[in-house]
């Protein structure tokens, strides 16, 4: 059998329809299954530049002030400090009434012993009761009796060792600071001053503007500190 020879003149070509097909549904399959997420990003304040010139560091401003206890007289200004303006920018901070106490307190001995300045004479953490607590006390400050007083606080009269009631002018003079301390869920507690008595001294406790009741007054703690001054 004779085979009849090749032509190898025909041009050997490669059919690529069937791959063109193939790409096209692959990129269909993507393009329809894909989901496209735009993730959070942050954003960053960055800072901007100004053409005003910054502001000056903050400085403070010192004023001696003699209290009357030290002069005689009254607060005097020893040594002002510069003149300064105040706008909403700078302000100045003025120290709280407790520091100058403590202050004062602390002079008494450098300025020539009790009867110069506010030493403490009696203080502690009392019941609201009669009862004495078994906490340590200065003075044996105590509660002394409780009474209704009015129908917006409760009166309890406070006294301890040497106690006497100032004079009217002059001297010795007490200063009482005192704050309210339950050793239960007591809300809207204030305390105020009543005054002072040849028995004692009084404070007036009340609850969300009423008086306190039996078991409040059990439960109720006061953190007392009397100082007296010439």
């Amino acid at each position: 059998m004779r085979i009849a020879a090749r032509d190898r003149s025909d041009p050997f070509e490669i059919n690529v329809i069937p791959l063109i097909d193939v790409m096209l549904t692959l990129l269909m399959f993507f393009v329809v299954t894909a989901t496209f997420e735009q993730k959070a990003l942050m954003k960053v304040a960055l800072p901007q530049a100004s053409p005003l010139p910054a502001k000056e560091r903050d400085e403070a401003l010192t004023v001696l002030i003699e209290p009357p206890a030290l002069n005689g007289a009254g607060w005097t200004v020893v040594s002002a400090g510069p003149a300064i303006t105040i706008t909403e920018d700078t302000r100045p901070f003025l120290l709280h009434l407790r520091f100058l106490q403590e202050w004062l307190i602390a002079q008494t001995a450098a300025a020539g012993g009790a009867s110069a300045g506010p030493h403490v004479v009696a203080a502690g953490v009392i019941n609201g009761n009669t009862t004495p607590t078994v906490r340590s006390v200065m003075n044996g400050l105590q509660v002394q009796s409780t009474t209704g007083g009015t129908t917006e606080a409760t009166q309890l009269t406070l006294s301890f060792g040497g106690y006497t009631a100032p004079l009217d002018t002059g001297g010795p003079q007490y200063l009482v600071k005192a704050l309210p301390w339950p050793k239960g869920p007591i809300k809207n507690l204030s305390v105020a001053f009543g005054g002072f008595r040849t028995d004692g001294f009084l404070l007036m406790v009340s609850k969300g503007g009423a008086e306190l009741d039996t078991g409040d007054l059990d439960t109720l703690q006061l953190m007392v500190e009397v100082s007296q001054y010439a």
